[in-house]
């Protein structure tokens, strides 16, 4: 704080009579209280605004709190479409490979069967030229 009487003798030994400078002295004193921040009201606005940036975090932290909890909802319901995707895909891939082992087992039984048919076109067409050579011989 501003020492007035240290203030007014300074101005006193500089020649200033001491009504002035007792009158300049107060009048400083007073342009300064009114003007500066004590060092009690400077806590109190320190308090207040420490209180402010609580209220301000807690509000912060809720919003992030809730955006959180959306989100994890949100990537759990992914998960569980991808997950029923998945086992979708899975299960055509299993029915299509059943397929495939059908049309293979059905392809071997072709097989057979065309080497049968022409294993007997063959004893068909034998018998049947060795039937016209007879003929024609006789």
């Amino acid at each position: 704080m501003l020492d007035t009487l240290k203030y007014s003798k300074h101005l006193q030994s500089a020649g200033v009579s001491q009504a002035q400078a007792d009158a300049q002295a107060e009048a400083l004193r007073d342009a300064v209280t009114e003007t500066v921040a004590t060092k009690a009201q400077l806590e109190n606005v320190e308090q207040r605004l420490d209180a402010k940036i609580d209220g301000v975090e807690q509000r912060l932290d809720a919003k992030i709190d809730g955006v959180e909890q959306r989100l994890d909802a949100k990537i759990d319901g992914v998960e569980q479409r991808l997950s029923a995707e998945i086992s979708q895909v899975r299960a055509e891939i299993k029915q299509v490979s059943t397929e495939v082992k059908s049309l293979s087992t059905e392809v071997k039984s072709l097989r057979w069967v065309v080497g049968l048919v022409l294993g007997l076109v063959t004893a068909v067409l034998g018998l049947t030229a060795a039937v016209l050579v007879k003929l024609l011989l006789l």
